[in-house]
């Protein structure tokens, strides 16, 4: 009960960092170029003339280049596990990101996660409290995310995968391996967007990798992914508002639902307040235990 518990609090929180991947930077025209087609419920003016991901990421990358914070809700779906929701801020400072979130899980209730680079902080329900098997009486346990427990490596490897929290850079990540299927205009709470669906060729995005990113292809590797469809919206200033996402995890199925049989993962994210003030810091030291077991 303890391992399982703890596993599904260490996927919860390492797919949080799904909402974006990072990696570099991507080469193509940030300039506007036009209008673009398409077609849907409204209208942006960030339409442009994209075609492929490259040129979006780059679109976006130029427009998000001032902006180092933003504030999310997330709301995700796994086969076996159930609904999980999250919400909180992110600041993005490459190797010193940091974002705070408070997560509702299956199982489990609301759970708090602060992660300053490759530190993350939990904080269980008091009545779970003890099963990091850290410090008691301390309402916050400090994992290091290169560690070997259990649920170090359940945040750790997922988080591998994101590298960033920066959605923004999840367009780089794919850009060489996505392909544009459709463009459209919708409405997002209340403002217009360019809807752009994306399918991502896993297998072409593990051979565009670095050297350097051995960890990551293995992480990816082993979700059993073949494909997968992103769906992002941006607005008239050309920032992310909301990512969707639908995959089958094949790598996962053991974990979460004990058959073996494939994860399906929907998972919804949303953005706003872009480039407004964050305070993100480490609980009180006098407040924080050590993890303790596997």
């Amino acid at each position: 009960m303890r391992s399982k518990t703890l596993l599904v609090a260490g996927i919860g929180a390492a797919l949080i960092s799904l909402a974006g991947c990072g990696g570099g930077t991507v080469s193509g025209s940030a300039q506007p170029q036009g209008a673009t087609g398409g077609s849907g419920g409204g209208s942006s003016s960030s339409s442009q003339k994209i075609s492929t991901v490259s040129e979006l990421g780059a679109l976006v990358q130029h427009n998000a280049s001032g902006k180092t914070s933003a504030h999310i809700n997330m709301s995700m779906n796994m086969t076996g596990l159930g609904a999980i929701t999250a919400t909180g801020d992110m600041k993005f400072a490459g190797t010193q990101s940091a974002e705070h979130m408070t997560m509702t899980m299956p199982g489990i209730g609301d759970m708090e996660m602060i992660m300053i680079g490759t530190t993350s902080y939990l904080k269980l329900p008091s009545g779970l409290a003890g099963m990091t098997g850290g410090d008691s009486g301390k309402p916050w346990v400090k994992i290091d995310l290169g560690g070997d427990s259990a649920l170090a490596q359940s945040l750790g490897s997922t988080a591998d995968l994101a590298d960033e929290t920066d959605p923004t850079q999840l367009i780089s990540k794919i850009a060489q391996a996505g392909m544009i299927t459709n463009i459209s205009h919708d409405t997002v709470d209340g403002q217009p967007t360019t809807h752009y669906s994306i399918t991502v060729d896993v297998q072409k995005m593990l051979a565009t990798m670095g050297a350097g990113s051995a960890d990551e292809k293995q992480a990816m590797s082993q979700l059993g992914l073949k494909s997968m469809p992103f769906d992002i919206w941006v607005n008239s200033d050309n920032l992310p508002v909301k990512i969707t996402t639908d995959l089958a995890m094949s790598g996962l199925g053991a974990s979460a639902g004990g058959s073996g049989a494939a994860t399906q993962v929907d998972m919804t994210v949303t953005y706003t307040n872009w480039g407004e003030s964050v305070n993100i810091q480490a609980p009180p030291a006098d407040q924080v235990g050590t993890m303790g077991g596997n």
